[in-house]
């Protein structure tokens, strides 16, 4: 009877994804510049140039996020949209292996569904005249004309879960959302595509801190779901490093600092901030007198330990009690609350 030999094969839907300095270059650039000219006179001649990116080199890698950090005019929106050619640059750009320097229109369409962008305005990228819906489902009819409208709506159903919206709001307008749940439709519109290289124009900028804790939280469950590849641009140090693997940090047109985004965050705020490092050295100094001093705080502890064994007294009695020899040191006793008749 013969003997049958299975080999083993590997489930490649749970290998593990290649990541790291060995992971594929999605996106890379070598010098790359964009230079708006500055024109003057009758004849409208150039006479200088704004250098909004001026020789810049990176490269993203698969699954992995890169922070662009910098103050405002340092040239980072400039970069995300250089490298997503919607303006135009001088300098070699490679996505997924090929050259898209250079390219037209049309033929820069086949690359636009693995890439996209969120924008930092949502309110302003979401047409007030179409329904969530349809906005999300825009570049699949776009870039896959082959499905049929309930393929499409099942996709759109699928983005919208993923980034924490009701499904059921998908025919609602851009106008009767908050912000940041606009935000999220952007993001929903972004990815719906599954694309391979995503650029966040500060995504975070208009959310309080709360909404940006939460924003953070969803990105990343978004790349762990879809392995997308992130460009983060922003001006929080913060928000970068809590999503970003690698940080460069821009000023002027120019990058002054690269490496991991761990070890360069508190360097990187003291060159952009030294203003902050200042004040963190003054905000001792900027206490008050009675805090400061171990009199003070002595004081202070002698006040709360009497104060709360003579509780049974009327609050100004037992603040006049409680007072150490060193009363001028200390903050004014709140004034007795007085007891409002029943109406």
């Amino acid at each position: 009877m013969p003997i049958r030999v299975r080999c083993w094969r590997p489930n490649r839907s749970r290998t593990r994804r290649r990541r790291g300095p060995n992971a594929p270059v999605v996106m890379s650039a070598d010098n790359l510049k964009v230079w708006f000219p500055i024109k003057r006179g009758l004849l409208r001649s150039t006479v200088g140039h704004i250098k909004a990116v001026d020789g810049v080199s990176l490269a993203v890698r698969k699954g992995e996020t890169l922070g662009v950090v910098g103050e405002s005019g340092s040239g980072k929106t400039t970069l995300g949209l250089a490298l997503l050619r919607l303006i135009s640059s001088d300098g070699p750009i490679v996505f997924l292996g090929s050259s898209i320097q250079g390219l037209r229109f049309k033929d820069m369409l086949p690359f636009r569904r693995d890439m996209q962008i969120v924008f930092q305005d949502p309110f302003g990228a979401l047409s007030p005249r179409m329904s969530v819906g349809d906005i999300v489902a825009e570049g699949l009819s776009v870039h896959q004309t082959s499905l049929s409208y309930e393929e499409r709506d099942t996709r759109v159903v699928k983005a919208l879960r993923d980034v924490g919206l009701d499904p059921e709001t998908r025919f609602r307008y851009p106008h009767e959302f908050s912000g940041g749940q606009r935000q999220r439709i952007s993001i929903a519109r972004a990815v719906v595509l599954e694309p391979n290289f995503v650029v966040l124009d500060e995504p975070t900028s208009a959310l309080d801190m709360l909404f940006q804790a939460q924003m953070v939280d969803l990105l990343r469950e978004l790349q762990r779901k879809r392995d997308l590849t992130y460009m983060f641009i922003s001006h929080d140090l913060r928000v970068v490093a809590s999503l970003a693997s690698h940080l460069i940090v821009m000023r002027h047109g120019k990058v002054v600092e690269e490496g991991p985004a761990r070890g360069a965050v508190q360097e990187s705020e003291e060159r952009l901030h030294p203003r902050a490092v200042r004040r963190r050295v003054q905000s001792r100094s900027s206490r008050p007198a009675w805090s400061r001093s171990s009199r003070g705080r002595a004081g202070l502890a002698t006040f709360e330990r009497r104060l709360s064994a003579r509780r049974g007294r009327a609050p100004a009695a037992a603040c006049a009690a409680a007072l150490p020899p060193v009363a001028g040191l200390l903050p004014p006793c709140a004034a007795p609350v007085t007891k409002l008749p029943a109406i």
